[in-house]
Order: C-alpha cells, then sequence, then structure tokens
C-alpha cells in the first residue's frame, strides 16, 4: 500500500492551509475551515441481529477486557435553555417502571455473557439526570451491577448529577453502595447568568453542597460552561477559582454547544435572540482559563479536564476515546463491543417493551472497519493532548508520523503544538482547536490507508451527517 501516494491529494488541496487553520492576527483569531469526519468503511446491521453480533464477538478469545458500563437515566426535573439531549420531564411512576427495567437489562446482559469476558474498570450513570433515582433506587441498581457484573477493584463508578436535585440522603445511598466519584453540571456559579439559562440555584446555595459533597470520601467533579449568554470572561476566571475553593477533586471546561433543538438554538435561528461571542472572545476566554488553572498548579488530564487532586484520573471518559467496549444500559444511549458500536432505542416506551420481551434494546449496529483500533487510540491521544507515534505504531504498520509530518510541522510553527522526547503536545492555545485537530488527523489517517474518497462514501457522509445532532456555532 502506498500510503504517500493516496495522501498526496490531500496536500494539493487549494484548502490545505484553511483546513489546517489559518491565523488572521493573532492566536485567539485563527480559524479552521469545517473539515467533517464520518468513520469510513462501515457497515450498518438492523438491530434484530444482535445476537449474531453478541455471539461472533464472545467467539473471540482474548481473555477478560478491559471494559465500562453505562447507564443511561433520562429524565430531568430542570429544563435548561441549552439542552438539545433526549430526556423527559421526571414522573415518579415512570421513572420507578424505568428503573425496574434497567435492572432487567442488566440481567439480560448477564444471561447473553457479556459480563463474563469483561472486567468494568469504570462505571457512569449519565442521563437526563441520574439524581432523579431515589435512594431506594439508587440501592438497588448499584447492588444489580455487583452483582451481576465484574467490577475491577479500583473501579471508577461516577454518577453524574445535577446539584439542584442531589440530596443528603440519595448521596449517602450513592456513597452506599459504592460511588466514589460525582460528576456535577454547575455550568457556572453567577447566579443571573444561571437563572437565564433555567438553572433556579443561587451561588450561594451551589457552594455550600459543594462544599459539604466534598467532605466525603468520593471525589466531586463539576462541568463549567463558557460561551454562555451574558457571561464574561471574568465571570470563568471566577468559576475556577470558586470551584477550586469548594474543594472539587477535578473540572471540565467547556464551550457551550448552540444545539438547533435546544430552546436558545431554535431562539437564535429565529433571530429572536442573538449570539454576540466571536470565535476569537471563545478563545480568549478557554485559552485564559487554562493558563489560570496551569498556573495554580492543576493537572491537564486532557484538553479540557483537569485534576486538582492525584487519585482523579477521569477513567471512564479516557477509556471511551481509547475505543474500549461500553455496556451500555437503557434506552437512547450508545455503546461499543469489540468492532461493533451500537445505539440504543431511543422511545422510553418501546425501550421497556423491548425489555420485558427479554430482548437487549438494539436499535441499530455499526460494524467499523478494520482500521478502527488506530483510529481509536489517535483520537484518544488527541482528547488527552499527547500525540505518541511509537504507541500508534504497534497498532498499525502505516508510519503514521512521517506520513502526517506537513500537518504537525504547521502546527508546531503555529504554536498548536509541540514536540518534546518524541512526543508532540498539544499547547494549551491549541486545545481550544483540539476537536478540529482530531478530525483533521482522522480524516488523514483514512485517506493513507483507503484513497479519497469515492462519491458513494461522500453521500454516505452526508446523510449521515444530516441524521446527526449538528452544533450551530
Amino acid at each position: 500500500m502506498d500510503y504517500q501516494k493516496n495522501l498526496e491529494s490531500f496536500y494539493r488541496r487549494d484548502d490545505f492551509d484553511a483546513c489546517t487553520g489559518v491565523f488572521k492576527s493573532d492566536i485567539q483569531t485563527m480559524q479552521f475551515k469545517p473539515l467533517p469526519y464520518v468513520p469510513r468503511r462501515t457497515s450498518v446491521l438492523p438491530g434484530s441481529m444482535a445476537d449474531v453480533v453478541w455471539e461472533n464477538e464472545s467467539s473471540v478469545k482474548c481473555g477478560r477486557k478491559e471494559a465500562c458500563l453505562y447507564l443511561h437515566i433520562p429524565f430531568c426535573n430542570l429544563n435548561c435553555t441549552y439542552c438539545g439531549f433526549f430526556k423527559d420531564r421526571a414522573q415518579e411512576s415512570l421513572i420507578k417502571a424505568y428503573s425496574k427495567i434497567l435492572t432487567k437489562e442488566l440481567e439480560l446482559w448477564f444471561h447473553k455473557g457479556i459480563f463474563s469476558n469483561r472486567i468494568i474498570k469504570a462505571v457512569f450513570f449519565g442521563g437526563g439526570t441520574p439524581s432523579v433515582l431515589s435512594p431506594q433506587q439508587i440501592t438497588k441498581i448499584l447492588a444489580e451491577i455487583r452483582r451481576l457484573a465484574v467490577l475491577s477493584d479500583d473501579c471508577e463508578i461516577t454518577f453524574e448529577s445535577s446539584i439542584f436535585d442531589m440530596d443528603a440522603d440519595k448521596f449517602s445511598a450513592c456513597l452506599d453502595g459504592g460511588v466514589n466519584r460525582f460528576s456535577f453540571g454547575i455550568q457556572t456559579f453567577n447566579t443571573q447568568v444561571r437563572r437565564s439559562i433555567g438553572r433556579p440555584d443561587s451561588r450561594e446555595t451551589l457552594l455550600q453542597k459543594l462544599q459539604a459533597f466534598a467532605r466525603s470520601d468520593a471525589r466531586i467533579i463539576v462541568d463549567l460552561i463558557y460561551g454562555l449568554p451574558g457571561q464574561t470572561k471574568q465571570d470563568v476566571l471566577d468559576d475556577l477559582q470558586l470551584a477550586m475553593d469548594a474543594g472539587v477533586a477535578g473540572l471540565d471546561l467547556y464551550k457551550l454547544q448552540l444545539l438547533p433543538k435546544s430552546v436558545l438554538g431554535k431562539l437564535i435561528q429565529e433571530g429572536k435572540k442573538e449570539y454576540l461571542f466571536s470565535a476569537s472572545q471563545l478563545a480568549d476566554m478557554f485559552i485564559s482559563g487554562a493558563y489560570y488553572l496551569q498556573e495554580r498548579g492543576c493537572n491537564r488530564l486532557s484538553c479540557c479536564h483537569w485534576g486538582m487532586v492525584p487519585s482523579e484520573v477521569s477513567r471512564y471518559n479516557t477509556m471511551v476515546k481509547q475505543g474500549k467496549d461500553i455496556v451500555a444500559c437503557g434506552c437512547a444511549c450508545g455503546g461499543a463491543t469489540g468492532s461493533y458500536k451500537f445505539r440504543k432505542i431511543q422511545g422510553i416506551g418501546s425501550y421497556m417493551k423491548t425489555v420485558e420481551e427479554n430482548t437487549i434494546p438494539v436499535m441499530v449496529f455499526r460494524k467499523r472497519s478494520e482500521l478502527y483500533p488506530l483510529l481509536e487510540r489517535l483520537n484518544g491521544q488527541t482528547d488527552q493532548g499527547i500525540l505518541d507515534f511509537a504507541e500508534l505504531q504497534k497498532l498499525h504498520p502505516m508510519p503514521l508520523e512521517n506520513l502526517l509530518r506537513p500537518a504537525l510541522d504547521k502546527w508546531i510553527a503555529d504554536a498548536l503544538l509541540e514536540k518534546r522526547d518524541g512526543r508532540y503536545y498539544i499547547t494549551l492555545e491549541g486545545s481550544f482547536w483540539y476537536r478540529d485537530i482530531a478530525r483533521i488527523l482522522l480524516y488523514m489517517t483514512e485517506v493513507a490507508a483507503f484513497g479519497e474518497m469515492t462519491e458513494v462514501e461522500k453521500v454516505e457522509q452526508k446523510r449521515f451527517m444530516m441524521r446527526g445532532m449538528n452544533s450551530l456555532k
């Protein structure tokens, strides 16, 4: 295979510089031309073929694989204006029925033998908002996980939650069941900005709760967002300091994603609300925040996650980005098993009915190309901000560093990357554009391996992108 020849056409593109990033005046005003990426050479299988997939995967003898377990709770008591995730308003009777079905689905995975050759290194309760569960439901689900799955001795068990409806009884139920990490979606401590996006708790209430929870043995993680309407750069820096003062073990700093189906997204699309932040202002917010954390000795674990204590490793997110197996329970979520990714049935009613019929409710599978181990690891490295081509070489024989060198050299010249000790490190400035960098690296790797996309592939990619949930900005 002539990988270099395959890539020549990419380097000859008229928009090569635009795709890999161009400055206007300084690094804050850098721009990347959008380069959509959808994994190539994948095939779609209907959910009805689930038994065939499980059988094929279980026949691969490779000892006990490290895997993650994800549990999706698609309910919420809040209606945040920026949120576009699938969820239903919390109703006690429906939550009660759903939690019972969730434990039944865990049993189905067990009886299919999925847990028999996997050791679960990370468990993640996501949503929606898992804190809508009662203490009794939390206790039951955690007990079933321990009964049915094989957890590692150091298993990271994360409970994602809105701090609004997390109380002492629920928190205690989580701790008693083995939860050792909580992820709270704070978004911002600024009371006025919070309430403008549908978050009722005041700054004072948030800090009181966080400080109380941080006194436990569990690690407390908070998600913060920059680019919220009405927010300033100083607000972002204040949020970072308040989180650290509250005793959190780690934090994420995410850019606001304007989703078309969210209340905020619709208002902006209809011209009823202006979004005033430019890409330059958003970059300045993030980069200033990143330097603020670095100067205070925080450990950057990925391009947007920092740890304040040595025990914070963000294992679930790291494993997912590295392409590890994900046993996904619940409706409207996604998982992975070996060379397959899958999506679960979306409607709660359909999901519960399918589980009642003793069937794991998979809607569709996508079988990935033979290149997927390399692509997943490359994506994981980019997320962590460290490109190690010697490690990647063990997964595939192509000389990837040499093939990608024109792009890598350009990013070094643009101060997005630094090369040290044979590895490439995404700088704090470069971290703002890490998603663009990842897409370009993945796109180029597939061009090297497969050549340029055919017209049929382009049509399929466009169809797949249209089905996705694209951001407005």
